[in-house]
């Protein structure tokens, strides 16, 4: 039931997101989450600018793989989006949870339930 429900939540806020694009209330700003993709950056250099590519990574502005002679050896992004990307692993793990997302995501594709702000 709460899966349903939360995915009602975020078709709803999809929808208004995609309704309200371009578009932003005067006096309220416009805030657009900002999608970074993964820049890869050789060891050598990632020494030489750490703390710039930490405060990027922290502010959600870079992820970035670092290479030691080509090879992918670690990852340094933002700790929530860590946290994120981990919490996301442990619900997909979860096989129930997975089947009832899977059937909210098919239940809403067949037009079936009902928004959380409806009565």
């Amino acid at each position: 039931m709460y899966i349903k429900m939360y995915i009602l939540r975020v078709a709803r806020a999809a929808r208004s997101s995609l309704a309200n694009r371009g578009r932003c209330a005067p006096g309220w700003g416009c805030r657009q989450r900002r999608e970074t993709m993964l820049e890869v950056i050789p060891l050598t250099q990632a020494r030489q600018a750490f703390l710039q590519l930490v405060q990027r990574a922290e502010k959600g502005l870079g992820r970035y793989v670092l290479t030691k002679h080509g090879r992918p050896v670690a990852v340094l992004l933002g700790y929530e989006e860590y946290r994120r990307l981990e919490e996301t692993a442990q619900l997909l793990a979860d096989q129930k949870l997975a089947g009832d997302l899977a059937q909210a995501v098919q239940d809403l594709a067949r037009g079936k339930g009902q928004w959380l702000d409806e009565p």
